[in-house]
């Protein structure tokens, strides 16, 4: 059940499905020689340095990229993303922009989700630190004076001391 709707800001030119497919619509492109005809095709998305897919799209001979989640978002939608929210994946699989996967929501709301899914290990030596913690330079945390996690070589996540044997610590 793919649904196309037009791009909100650009009505008849590109299309975007509910499934998260961007598509350039057939049409005449003038240049500076005349024109061309461009026909229907399905972009090619890439995916950014923060994981999220993203399509470039053309507007009087300028290119530009966007995230796909927000071009799914905004024009089942019809309006922009409101000024302090963000577009969330509820999955939180950044190139899984079907619209039922999406939710405009406040940075905090999102950076929330994200903590309670521990997939922002740094606020974890944030929040230990804010709370009278400190990070050494042999890469443990601290509370109260005693080493109580270390980061462990293999995996390169903050671990309790009882994870690693004697001769580690």
């Amino acid at each position: 059940n793919e649904l196309w709707v037009d791009v909100y800001g650009y009505d008849g030119i590109y299309s975007v499905s509910n499934l998260g497919s961007v598509k350039s619509e057939t049409r005449y492109v003038s240049n500076g020689k005349g024109g061309r005809l461009v026909k229907e095709r399905i972009l090619s998305q890439a995916v950014s340095f923060d994981g999220r897919a993203s399509v470039n799209l053309c507007w009087n001979n300028i290119s530009s990229p966007k995230h796909v989640s927000q071009i799914v978002w905004t024009s089942f939608n019809e309006q922009p993303i409101p000024d302090g929210k963000c577009i969330m994946h509820k999955n939180k699989i950044p190139t899984d922009n079907r619209l039922i996967n999406l939710d405009c929501t406040s940075w905090s709301q999102s950076h929330s989700r994200n903590y309670q899914l521990g997939l922002l290990p740094h606020l974890n030596l944030i929040h230990a630190t804010m709370i009278g913690s400190k990070w050494n330079n042999e890469h443990g945390v601290f509370i109260n004076g005693e080493l109580s996690e270390k980061l462990c070589s293999k995996c390169f996540n903050h671990k309790d001391l009882s994870c690693f044997s004697e001769l580690n610590r």
